[in-house]
């Protein structure tokens, strides 16, 4: 995202009587951005309680990882989804098993040298067939790195279809939940547009633009006014992206 359009947001967001989480990722890589420390920087400064970012973790390399936990990032999700080279490399395809290891335990030895206690950190499996589903396994791999007692943790994940994006979960026939996302966040993606959820990372489902609107004006206007006005009633047509989506599909 051009970052004049995201200092625009982040001041508007300053005025905010409660100031939101924010999250500075989409399904890309956040570390990526050569600009992530600047964004946390501002984010802070603008009176953000909570940045978050998910990584894999691959390029989180200890210069890196000294910047974002200089800038004040407060909480960080990675995604490790292997125990071993094999099955690590049979699911996080392209990335390196040792790489990542290795920048996970520099990032912690960095974090302690610095004495923070944040970025707190939320190391994520997601039990699956190329992985061999080894939770045991996931959790001795870890069990005396993350620092518990300061706020890290492991966490144990579930697939999902991505807002049918993926076919990894048998999507069931009636539509049986309220999506909630509509009342409690807003996903922008890099170009300014506010979509209705961040699995809706192509924007088919769009509910304003922050380049020539406001987030007041969005969140208050019309659009979602009226989206909400229909999931409350479990009615999803003209959103592809939801109606292909397992969380309000749920067998």
């Amino acid at each position: 995202m051009e970052f004049g359009l995201f200092e625009k947001i982040m001041k508007e967001l300053s005025g905010a009587r409660r100031k939101p989480v924010v999250h500075l990722h989409g399904f890309g890589e956040p570390l990526l951005d050569t600009l992530l420390p600047e964004r946390i920087k501002l984010a802070k400064a603008c009176g953000i309680k909570h940045t978050y970012i998910v990584t894999n973790g691959s390029l989180l390399f200890a210069e890196t990882s000294r910047k974002i936990i200089a800038a004040g990032l407060d909480s960080m999700k990675i995604s490790f989804y292997g125990t071993d080279v094999e099955s690590y490399h049979a699911t996080m395809r392209g990335l390196d098993f040792n790489v990542t290891l290795q920048n996970i335990k520099d990032f912690l030895r960095i974090r302690k040298e610095l004495k923070k206690k944040t970025p707190k950190l939320i190391l994520q499996y997601l039990p699956q067939e190329t992985n061999g589903a080894r939770i045991d396994e996931f959790q001795t791999l870890w069990r005396s790195l993350p620092d518990k007692n300061g706020g890290d943790c492991l966490n144990i994940s579930t697939l999902d279809n991505f807002g049918g994006g993926k076919s990894y979960n048998i999507v069931g026939e009636k539509i049986v939940s309220v999506c909630f996302y509509p009342w409690t966040a807003l996903s922008v993606l890099c170009d300014g547009r506010a979509v209705t959820c961040c699995v809706d990372y192509n924007g088919v489902q769009g509910v304003g633009d922050l380049n020539c609107q406001s987030i007041e004006e969005i969140w208050n206007g019309p659009v979602l006014s009226g989206i909400r006005k229909n999931f409350g009633k479990l009615d999803y047509s003209g959103f592809p992206t939801c109606l292909s989506c397992d969380w309000v599909r749920r067998r």
